[in-house]
């Protein structure tokens, strides 16, 4: 089409492939590499016959991959306008099935306070959302079963954003359509475990610290030289870097059990740890900078809180899945031959 190509008939029912401008500037680049591969050896020509199928079929491969390697980057970019808003509505239906099983075994602030701790809003628009929370936790009224299902079909659609995402960045198969509700589910009981240790360890290191320091005499004079302020800080140090391991913990699960394949732990840790780290840093920039610059709810009045929100989701969602494009390259790079890296 470009003029680069000829088919020429160099014998009676034989042809052979020409190049006829090696000039690259108005290509494409899946086109220049499909070049490169069929001229390797400089010759500019390549006959059709049955020692080079392999090479054309190499050829062929390579290029079906980098296209639909484009057309899955194009296509996330895209959409990415519509998936923001169904993340954002799918997350009240979570925090209501969180608030609903978690008061189970807890009281409800406890809950509240241990998933406050991992949203980047203030107290005004975290008032808010959890307004929001428990009205649609309330008005289930006498159709528990039914309201329940419903809430957790909701809630299985912020998940099922996340998995297709992730297997995205891996460039595996799709997941079946009754797999991925299965795949959502247990994304919700790593959630439900990450909360579960967000809740208990906390009280196990104030407990330790109380214990601690209730026995401050006597081990002092059992252990004269310890630093038990030293120790005390420790603890409390501990518990508000809890919240940075919990998410390290959840980020990990989610990139090792969400691809269609088997993925290591040494795969996925350093990506996760690099995520857990810069979603902190987002948050912190939400909660202590951001309102200092803009006023959200001066802008969109009521709404503020909603469009807050969804620039924390787009954003969290890029860094989310960002870490699993570092999964799948590190993993090329480290020798998998069944990682395909993301551009």
């Amino acid at each position: 089409v470009k003029g680069k190509l000829s088919i020429t008939e160099y014998e009676k029912r034989k042809y052979m492939l020409m190049l006829k401008d090696s000039g690259e500037g108005d290509l494409l680049p899946e086109e220049r590499t499909l070049l490169r591969m069929l001229f390797r050896d400089g010759s500019g020509r390549l006959l059709f016959d049955q020692v080079n199928y392999q090479l054309l079929q190499e050829a062929r491969d390579d290029l079906k991959t980098r296209l639909a390697t484009g057309l899955e980057k194009n296509y996330f970019v895209s959409n990415a306008r519509y998936w923001v808003p169904g993340l954002l509505f799918s997350l009240v239906p979570l925090f209501a099935i969180i608030l609903t099983v978690g008061s189970s075994f807890f009281e409800p602030q406890e809950v509240i306070h241990t998933v406050q701790r991992y949203f980047p809003l203030g107290g005004p628009e975290q008032a808010f959302v959890w307004q929001l929370v428990g009205s649609l936790e309330k008005s289930r009224g006498s159709v528990t079963a039914v309201s329940f299902a419903i809430l957790m079909w909701c809630s299985l659609r912020f998940f099922q954003a996340l998995v297709r995402g992730v297997n995205r960045a891996w460039h595996t198969v799709e997941i079946p359509w009754w797999q991925l509700p299965l795949k959502n589910l247990l994304m919700i009981l790593v959630l439900a475990s990450a909360l579960l240790i967000g809740l208990i360890a906390p009280a196990l290191l104030q407990a330790a610290r109380k214990i601690l320091i209730a026995f401050e005499d006597f081990v002092e004079s059992q252990l004269p030289g310890v630093n038990l302020d030293l120790i005390a800080q420790l603890f409390d140090w501990g518990r508000y870097a809890l919240a940075g391991g919990v998410l390290f913990y959840s980020f990990t699960l989610l990139y090792m059990l969400a691809p269609r394949r088997r993925v290591y732990f040494r795969q996925v840790w350093i990506p996760a740890l690099v995520v857990t780290l810069a979603l902190q840093t987002c948050q912190n920039a939400f909660v202590n900078y951001l309102p200092r610059f803009v006023n959200y709810n001066a802008i969109y009045g009521t709404v503020g809180v909603m469009m807050l929100l969804m620039l924390w989701v787009y954003i969290s969602g890029v860094v989310i899945f960002l870490g699993a494009c570092l999964c799948s390259a590190g993993a090329k790079i480290h020798g998998d031959p069944n990682a395909t890296p993301s551009s």
